[in-house]
């Protein structure tokens, strides 16, 4: 009876020191999670973290996901993602692509890392900040925002030139 006791008060304490993902935000409409910890981060951020994951259709309802956000040494953020380990020119652009937006739409231009880890939380790929990734979106941005704006034209409406020619 004793060895058993030591045994569950040893899974006991192994699980108790297990780190810590942070506080959890739920969110709404997805059934993902998002964990929070370190200096500067806040409950805000991650919940503009989901709402733009959602957003973008990174995390839905119908799969269960968690996302880990912290801060780095050297301030920039860091989202950590379950996910596998494999690598490819693709999933890097798609990565770095995904930073990028972080960044500028969440985060104030601040840098973004991310980081492929296993359920365990073990780092598998790591996708660091691209500045280049960053400059390129923007255009990217800028430009639908200019395609999207009603353009301003100077031209008369046929009407408007039949009165004109009408009073000369």
């Amino acid at each position: 009876m004793k060895s058993i006791i030591l045994s569950l008060l040893l899974v006991a304490s192994l699980t108790a020191c297990k780190k810590s993902l942070g506080k959890k935000v739920l969110i709404e409409g997805t059934k993902a999670e998002v964990y929070y910890k370190g200096e500067g981060v806040t409950e805000g951020d991650a919940l503009k973290l989901g709402a733009w994951l959602k957003n973008q259709n990174v995390i839905n309802n119908t799969t269960n996901q968690s996302i880990i956000l912290s801060k780095g040494d050297d301030s920039s953020y860091e989202i950590r993602l379950v996910g596998t380990g494999e690598s490819s020119p693709e999933r890097t652009q798609a990565m770095q692509q995904l930073g990028a937006g972080l960044s500028i739409e969440v985060f104030d231009n601040k840098g973004v890392n991310i980081v492929i880890v296993d359920k365990n939380d073990k780092g598998l790929q790591v996708y660091p900040f691209s500045r280049d990734a960053v400059k390129q979106l923007q255009e990217m941005l800028d430009k639908a925002k200019q395609d999207a704006a009603p353009q301003d034209t100077m031209s008369t409406t046929p009407v408007e030139d039949s009165i004109t020619n009408n009073n000369q």
